[in-house]
């Protein structure tokens, strides 16, 4: 027959659970042996050989994403076809596969395109100012000047070379002088070649119709300038000097 254990009462005769519970026997953990080499955890060479297979993906991933990009933007670029899109593509992967395609590319269109949009005209301190529209990727411009029309594929001497799409110059006084016309071409410069002459703009003195027209705008002539040597309109009476001072013919 078992014996019974001892109930523990508190000190009203209860029986107290915090009694009972620091009563209870701890349960029994088992020891290691001495000199017992320690316990390895069990899979933690197959957890190691999981991360380092899982490491050794991530660059795969990473540059199989970079050539899906490349891919993607290489395609975009050439369907566009136009310089600035295969710039862009040469920005965003200077070292890709296509690096010398897009250049060849590059090459073609641009020799094969020319600068728009050349206007010029007569300032009123008779100053030539030649303006055109800037073409994207132009190192410099070069400008041609010449007392004829230049034709279509005529080779001129370059008179000018500017960095920004446009050119102010002091024409020469018997230029004006014997009213002969000025004609202009314009030309891009970058690093894959020189793209073709614009079309030539024409700038010229009005004839003042025995001093009754402005030679600058056309307007009715106030009378005649000796120091430019041209008749003028009212507006056109005043003019600029070179060292930034304002003039009025008297």
């Amino acid at each position: 027959m078992k014996r019974a254990r001892p109930r523990l009462l508190d000190h009203q005769g209860h029986v107290s659970p915090d009694i009972v519970s620091r009563s209870r026997p701890l349960a029994h953990r088992p020891t290691r042996p001495q000199g017992a080499p320690p316990r390895r955890a069990t899979g933690t060479p197959h957890a190691i050989a999981r991360i380092s297979m899982l490491l050794a993906l991530v660059p795969i991933c990473i540059i199989s994403l970079s050539c899906s990009n490349v891919d993607k933007d290489w395609e975009k670029a050439t369907r566009a076809n136009t310089v600035s899109a295969l710039d862009r593509f040469l920005r965003n992967h200077p070292a890709s596969p296509y690096a010398q395609d897009a250049h060849d590319r590059i090459a073609r269109l641009w020799t094969d395109s020319a600068p728009l949009g050349v206007t010029c005209e007569v300032l009123s301190n008779l100053k030539v100012r030649v303006t055109w529209t800037q073409m994207t990727g132009a190192r410099e411009y070069v400008v041609y000047r010449s007392n004829d029309s230049i034709p279509e594929g005529h080779v001129s001497h370059a008179h000018a070379h500017v960095d920004l799409p446009s050119f102010v110059e002091k024409a020469d006084g018997d230029d004006f002088g014997r009213r002969l016309t000025l004609y202009y071409r314009i030309a891009a410069v970058r690093d894959e070649g020189t793209s073709r002459q614009s079309r030539v703009a024409a700038v010229h003195l009005l004839d003042s119709i025995a001093g009754t027209r402005c030679q600058l705008c056309g307007a009715p002539a106030k009378g005649f300038c000796h120091i430019r040597r041209i008749h003028v309109c009212e507006e056109h009476n005043v003019f600029l000097q070179d060292d930034g001072s304002y003039m009025r013919c008297p």
